[in-house]
């Protein structure tokens, strides 16, 4: 009875070892980095109104849609677009005031890769808005890293 048990219970050992080290590696999801690339264009306009600086806003907008599609950026969304129209009064030297409208805007775009950021941003800049890319770099939420 003992030589049997011996033999059962090695011979259980050997099955479920390759079947342990199968579980605790394969089972680990690998610890990659993945990259959340973001570019942001900034622009400013004046109009005569406030309806006509909001006007110059929504073509500006468009034009960048356009220039996504020209730079042939396959994935984009739109996170935001935030706009601020200032009133602006010109005092001249022989008493005439003007009235101007400031239009301050600034919008974040998520984008596929940075290969596509840096061609959306050298787009937007030849049209002489301003931009900034930015790369967020972190582990994928279900990551286990060896230290814990």
């Amino acid at each position: 009875m003992k030589k049997y048990t011996v033999t059962t219970l090695v011979a259980i050992l050997l099955l479920a070892s390759p079947a342990l080290a199968a579980t605790t590696k394969n089972d680990v999801p690998e610890c990659e980095m993945k990259d959340n690339v973001f570019v942001a264009v900034n622009f400013t306009s004046l109009g005569k109104s406030n309806q006509d600086a909001k006007k110059k806003f929504d073509e500006k907008v468009q034009q960048i849609s356009d220039l996504t599609k020209q730079a042939e950026v396959k994935r984009i969304v739109n996170l935001t677009w935030n706009y601020t129209i200032n009133e602006q009064v010109n005092s001249y030297e022989n008493g005439y005031q003007d009235t101007s409208y400031l239009l301050l805007a600034a919008g974040n775009y998520q984008v596929d890769t940075l290969d596509n950021a840096f061609k959306l941003s050298e787009a937007l800049i030849s049209q002489k808005f301003k931009t900034a890319v930015t790369v967020q770099r972190s582990q994928k939420p279900d990551c286990v890293s060896p230290f814990n």
